[in-house]
């Protein structure tokens, strides 16, 4: 798992190590989605994490590949999680255009949430259906509401739109580590 930015860049109290600045990150995930519709993407997740979980053993969900790498599980927590919090800023950001997004240090949370003692199917009910309330709110409101914006401390000002974009390669990110552990 490849962290992402703990800490502003050029801090040196990092809590993990920066592989990557915020600009490459973001065209990271701009390069998993390409030009792929965004909302087809976010849509058809969930599905795929069921077809890649099915049948998997607990052990092997479980298991770690390397130190510092995220199991399985703890990417699927991790999946549920992210669209809460992301969800969340969204409708903040419905509310109030312009406001301050808190960011969230996804190390931690996976360290203090104890996502490796949750239970796979758990995590993947939790993320199908905030994915489907989060898709239910983009579709009422109207397309001139997806040009809001926020400010993020390490990604800078994000439109709504731009979020969406980073949350499908982010899904097509997380969706190709999981098949290489699932393999």
């Amino acid at each position: 798992m490849r962290s992402i930015l703990a800490r502003p860049a050029g801090r040196s109290d990092r809590v993990s190590p920066v592989e990557e600045t915020p600009g490459e990150y973001l065209s990271r995930m701009a390069g998993y989605l390409g030009r792929d519709d965004p909302f087809a993407v976010l849509r058809s997740t969930p599905r795929a994490l069921r077809r890649l979980v099915a049948g998997a053993p607990r052990r092997r969900l479980a298991a770690r590949p390397a130190t510092g790498r995220w199991s399985a599980v703890e990417i699927l927590a991790h999946f549920a999680d992210v669209d809460l919090v992301w969800g969340y800023r969204m409708r903040r950001i419905l509310e109030k255009p312009g406001l301050r997004i808190e960011p969230m240090e996804q190390d931690r949370w996976v360290a203090e949430c104890r996502y490796a003692e949750a239970r796979a199917g758990d995590a993947l009910e939790a993320f199908a259906a905030i994915r489907r309330w989060n898709l239910a709110l983009l579709a009422r409101v109207p397309p001139s509401a997806l040009r809001r914006r926020g400010e993020h401390p390490y990604f800078g000002s994000l439109t709504i739109a731009g979020i969406i974009r980073m949350l499908a390669g982010h899904d097509r990110n997380h969706l190709g580590q999981l098949r290489g552990l699932l393999r």
